[in-house]
């Protein structure tokens, strides 16, 4: 018979599907009702969330993993527990027909030396570290490893292993955790094995230290920098107009990120003694080629960033051959992306997850939530966090705000009070991206939450007296806006189970005004703060679509009438 999916054509022969090892499970004599009903349900409910009939849903561990860990508790209704549980049903109905190993789980199946570690731990009260290794230690013991002789290699045997036999969230995340309760214990603790194990950092680092450069490119780019923030006006080859200091900071980053990419690609570092180094037709293909591998072979966003921040710089280079810089801007131009009018349709299709009133009114009402949740549970750093972060989606609720100005947002700056009651936040001209100043009026819902996180979040947080409303933990800055994306993008996805990022926020504002306000566009273009109303026009003409279509329903119920 041939598989229902192309997918599976890599899965043994004779490994059944969900619907066969349903009827397997109907049909055992010895098995109490109870946990016949419980297999029953959880194969059932989780062919459900894969979205696929019983029957296209194979028992094997390692075709099913991938395909749960795209999947969000939250989507589901469920929590993280639920769904465990879930899941641990699923391992537990697979093992009854040997589609998945049993796991040891009673301290008498440990070898004598791993026994007596545990009863240690356990004696000493050490649950973090216990927790931690407590299955790791259980598949050492059954490879016959020793305590004191793990290493790297056993703990990527472990990684293979919980992917190839056990059915979890994540993996990659259990196996995470164990190597760092191991590394705790081997750290603190005088009778735990001096061995530390290295877990493969999540960050894939391109960018090299700037000082493990030539001086000489360091200068260069300083100097650079420099006239891109204050340009000779009267120079006939100066930049059109100063950049502001987070542009700066951008194409900085830019450019070290492609230094470091030309050093990964296997050019020298003293190779690259200044800027027309990063443009050098060999350098430069040697370095896109590699780059192109690393995203897959395809065009991306940050490729699309670094090609215009290079052909940006090469009219500004005297010492770069002509017949050089033409070679190099032709190939720049094949990595660029068209110009795109509009939401992305990855964007559109995240808004389209909360059209819906109820999911619209959980993601408006998260903030509340998450706000009094972290003031029940006290004053923890992860409850403080859980306020900073519930503070930070009220603002990008209510004021559709860019994330570089929400974190920068100062509260010695920022915030004008006038009067008992009236709080308002104003961002100079100078400080925001299209040079528009903006300026909102805060609702005492959020005045309260700010002042009530702001009296309780030092030391935990930040120094007192810390001038940032959301700071660095040491309070020399503000947090970067890359970590305020992934924090928030986590907590929407850990809260509801859907994708969405701070800049989703603006487009969803848009999306709420123009649906009760079909075509009103001027006033949408004041909400957002854009510089014209065909720029709001040209990214948001349709997104009233259901609003209009709605209307024009109910006039035609009118006319029938």
């Amino acid at each position: 018979m041939p598989r229902p999916s192309p997918d599976h054509a890599l899965i043994p022969a004779g490994t059944p599907s969900f619907a066969e090892l349903m009827t397997r499970i109907e049909s055992a004599p010895d098995l109490p009702d109870l946990r016949r009903r419980d297999f029953l349900s959880a194969l059932r409910r989780t062919a459900e969330a894969l979205g696929m009939p019983a029957e296209q849903v194979m028992a094997y561990p390692s075709w099913l993993q991938p395909r749960l860990e795209r999947i969000h508790p939250a989507s589901l209704g469920l929590s993280p527990k639920s769904w465990s549980n879930i899941l641990s049903a699923v391992r537990g109905a697979m093992r009854e027909f040997d589609r998945a190993k049993p796991r040891a789980n009673r301290r008498k199946d440990l070898a004598p030396s791993w026994r007596a570690l545990w009863e240690r731990l356990e004696g000493d009260g050490e649950k973090a570290v216990l927790t931690g290794i407590s299955q790791f230690s259980f598949f050492l013991s059954r490879s016959g490893v020793e305590p004191e002789d793990v290493g790297d290699h056993h703990a990527a045997a472990y990684r293979d292993a919980l992917a190839e036999a056990e059915i979890r969230r994540s993996p990659e995340e259990t196996y995470r955790k164990a190597v760092r309760a191991w590394n705790r214990g081997a750290d603190r603790l005088a009778y735990f094995p001096k061995v530390k194990l290295s877990a493969p950092s999540r960050r894939k680092l391109v960018r090299v230290a700037p000082d493990t450069l030539p001086e000489t490119f360091q200068g260069e780019l300083e100097r650079y920098l420099k006239d891109l923030a204050a340009p000779d006006l009267l120079s006939s080859d100066s930049f059109r107009a100063p950049l502001r200091s987070t542009s700066i900071e951008a194409r900085r980053n830019q450019l070290l990120h492609f230094a470091g990419a030309m050093v990964r690609a296997g050019v020298p570092a003293q190779e690259i003694t200044s800027l027309v180094a990063l443009v050098d037709p060999r350098r430069l293909r040697q370095t896109l080629e590699w780059l192109l591998e690393r995203a897959g072979g395809k065009k991306t966003r940050g490729l699309h960033l670094t090609a215009s921040a290079l052909s940006a710089m090469i009219p500004h280079l005297p010492d770069l051959d002509p017949q050089a810089a033409e070679q190099a801007l032709v190939l720049l131009r094949r990595l660029k992306m068209p110009r795109t009018e509009g939401m992305t349709d990855k964007n559109r299709e995240r808004l389209r997850k909360v059209q819906n009133p109820d999911a619209l009114r959980d993601l408006l009402t998260l903030p509340t939530r998450l706000f009094a949740e972290a003031e029940a549970e006290g004053l923890s750093l992860r409850a403080l966090v859980k306020r900073e972060d519930a503070v930070a989606l009220s603002m990008l609720i209510f004021f559709a705000m860019r994330r570089s100005n929400l974190v920068r947002t100062r509260l010695d700056h920022h915030f004008e009070r006038s009067g008992k009651d009236s709080v308002y936040l104003v961002y100079a001209s100078q400080e925001v991206k299209n040079g528009r100043t903006l300026e909102y009026e805060v609702p005492l819902e959020l005045v309260q939450m700010i002042d009530r996180l702001v009296v309780v979040r030092s030391p935990l947080l930040c120094p007192a007296g810390t001038p940032w409303l959301f700071p660095k933990r040491d309070g020399q800055g503000p947090m970067l806006a890359s970590t305020m994306s992934t924090r928030i993008s986590n907590r929407i996805r850990r809260g509801l189970g859907i994708e969405f990022n701070p800049h989703l926020f603006r487009h969803l504002s848009a999306m709420i005004y123009l649906g009760e306000r079909p075509g009103h566009y001027e006033a949408a273009r004041r909400l957002l703060g854009h510089s014209t109303v065909s720029s709001t026009i040209s990214a948001y003409a349709g997104l009233e679509t259901r609003a209009v279509t709605r209307q024009f329903a109910s006039f035609i119920e009118q006319a029938r009438a």
